[in-house]
């Protein structure tokens, strides 16, 4: 996991380890801070993150927040790894809605990975990095922000949301209405679908897409 370094049974004189690496452990220390004690969201987490000029493991400006949340979620960071916390399973029944972004329409193996119930988790001890009352208010804060997030969701869905894809970029179209005051007393609402590369905000300030939105009640 992030803010740690594996060492092998070679290098380790004969036992395998996981090492904190200091300068990952501290920014590990600053998400679990800004979620459990500052009560923020993963995407304030994330444009902090950009802001303050914190890098990935790979060198990336941009924290996306499903890979914050899964960095929340890992019990290794309160010294318990777990492994085996996935498994092989068939393939469900639906089929994708839509190929991932430069992908194939067709999977390459014919099963997916699930993840398996914690009680079949087999933990493994590793150094800690932080402590298990802040990762409890963590995952506190984690349900409550996913609860105001389902709140927000109201009126009208979106019959193409998702579906679409960008042939310039590869990333997926999803909706944004008008604001309504700026439409004016009379005009009926309507909303646009949008490429994801066009939000600069999402890729550390660039857009890597051009493409133009399309207006929603003429595609559907």
């Amino acid at each position: 996991p992030y803010g740690y370094r594996y060492v092998s049974k070679r290098d380790g004189g004969g036992i395998a380890r996981y090492e904190i690496v200091e300068e990952e452990a501290q920014v590990v220390r600053l998400v679990f801070k800004w979620i459990g004690h500052d009560r923020l969201s993963s995407g304030e987490v994330s444009r902090r993150l950009r802001e303050a000029g914190y890098v990935t493991r790979h060198g990336a400006t941009t924290w996306s927040c499903s890979t914050l949340c899964m960095m929340l979620r890992n019990p290794a960071y309160v010294g318990s790894a777990a492994f085996g916390r996935r498994r092989v399973a068939p393939l469900a029944a639906a089929p994708r809605l839509r190929a991932p972004r430069g992908g194939s329409e067709h999977r390459r193996q014919p099963y997916r990975m699930e993840q398996r119930p914690p009680e079949d988790w087999v933990a493994i001890p590793v150094p800690a990095i932080v402590d298990a009352d802040l990762s409890e208010a963590v995952q506190d804060q984690l349900a409550e922000n996913q609860r105001r997030s389902r709140q927000r969701i109201r009126g009208e869905r979106y019959l193409l949301q998702g579906l679409l894809v960008c042939q310039e970029c590869g990333y997926g179209y999803y909706a944004k209405p008008i604001n309504r005051k700026l439409l004016g007393a009379g005009r009926p609402a309507y909303a646009y679908y949008r490429c994801l590369g066009n939000d600069s905000y999402r890729f550390g300030g660039q857009r890597p897409c051009r493409n133009r939105q399309v207006r929603m009640d003429w595609l559907d």
